[in-house]
C-alpha cells in the first residue's frame, strides 16, 4: 500500500535527482555552431521515472519485510517448545524466576537425603 509519506519521499527524491541531472539532461550545447538547446522534456521524464521507481522500490521493500516477518512467525511455530520459550521473554522471565525460587526453596521443602542427591546430581552435571 502506498502511503502519503511514501509519495512525499518519492517526490522529494525525484525532484532532487532531477536537480542533480539538470545540466546533463536538459542543456545541450553545440560549441561549433554556438547554440544551446534546452530539452525540458528530458527533465520531466527523468523526474517521472525516478518518482515511479522510488515508489516501486518502497512497495517492494514493504512486501519483502512482510514476507520476512511471516517467515519468522512461521519458523517460530515450527521450532521446539524449549527454543520458543528461550526466545520469548514473556515466558522466559517468569519461568526463570520460578526456577530460581524453586532452587532457593528446595532445601527447605525436601529432606536432607533428597537435597544431597540433588546436589550430587548438579555437581556431576557441572563437571561433565
Amino acid at each position: 500500500m502506498v502511503t502519503l509519506n511514501v509519495v512525499k519521499r518519492s517526490l522529494k527524491v525525484s525532484l532532487w535527482f532531477a536537480f542533480l541531472t539538470f545540466p546533463i539532461m536538459v542543456i545541450k550545447a553545440d560549441p561549433l555552431e554556438g547554440t544551446v538547446e534546452w530539452r525540458w522534456e528530458n527533465l520531466f521524464f527523468v523526474a517521472l521515472g525516478c518518482f515511479v521507481l522510488s515508489i516501486l522500490s518502497r512497495v517492494v521493500a514493504v512486501q519483502q519485510e512482510k514476507r520476512k516477518s511471516r517467515r519468522l512467525a512461521q519458523s517460530r511455530l515450527n521450532e521446539p517448545l524449549v527454543q520458543y520459550i528461550l526466545h520469548t521473554p514473556r515466558y522466559l522471565y517468569p519461568l526463570s524466576a520460578a526456577a530460581l525460587l524453586f532452587t532457593l526453596l528446595f532445601p527447605f521443602l525436601f529432606d536432607t537425603y533428597q537435597t544431597n542427591v540433588m546436589t550430587t546430581a548438579l555437581k556431576s552435571v557441572a563437571t561433565s
